[in-house]
């Protein structure tokens, strides 16, 4: 089998793990984490119909530039309820608002359908990174002690700084390793599946844990 096929079953099969662990433990998600698993099923669909697509159309970037504008939405609201004052002011209702304009004008007007959205996703990624670090900056100045092992929205936060940091500079590198050969493309794209495969896998731990790091976080 083509290792791409491999790598590529590999990541669907994380964002799967995901889904089944939130199903398991639905009884257990509040309303930021209900968001988080929905954004986690919603790329399952993206991912398993951009495969589709570019088996059939030998294209698939119209597929991401729409789930990239969905997956943006549901990750500030996310954050809205995540963070009290967010959910306060409505913040992440309204992040999500903005980026909704911003990724239809970029990926719709400024950049083809049918081009790579280069600068919707590098505005996703320095959204995401900034509410993260807000979260996380946020949560360690409220008085008290948090224990962090036991905190789900600590390592959520810590897993998409990791996430949408390196992927940030994989798509800062897109144009530079797009024209190089083979071998070299290849290193960069199977970086950039274990940085996914990774990301999935530690989401998908979280949502196992979470009856776990509930009971002791009371």
């Amino acid at each position: 089998m083509d290792y791409y096929y491999l790598t590529y079953y590999l990541l669907l099969g994380s964002l799967a793990l995901i889904v089944v662990a939130g199903i398991q433990r639905f009884r257990h998600l509040d309303t930021s984490m209900w968001f988080l698993w929905a954004l986690s099923c919603v790329t399952l669909i993206g991912e398993t119909t951009a495969y589709v697509w570019a088996l059939k159309y030998h294209n698939n970037l119209i597929v991401y530039a729409v789930s990239s504008i969905i997956g943006i939405s549901l990750t500030c609201l996310y954050f809205n309820y995540s963070i009290d004052i967010f959910k306060k002011h409505k913040t992440g209702y309204i992040i999500a608002l903005i980026s909704v304009l911003v990724g239809v004008l970029s990926n719709f007007y400024f950049q083809p359908p049918r081009n790579f959205p280069s600068y919707f996703l590098h505005f996703e990624a320095l959204v995401i990174i900034s509410m993260a670090m807000f979260s996380l900056a946020y949560m360690l100045q409220k008085p008290g002690y948090i224990v962090l092992r036991h905190e789900p929205h600590f390592w959520v936060c810590t897993v998409l700084i990791f996430f949408w940091s390196i992927t940030y500079f994989n798509w800062s590198l897109f144009e530079f390793y797009a024209n190089r050969p083979d071998r070299e493309n290849n290193l960069i794209l199977l970086s950039m599946f274990f940085v996914n495969f990774i990301t999935n896998t530690a989401i998908a731990i979280i949502f196992f844990r979470l009856p776990k790091m509930k009971a002791h976080g009371r």
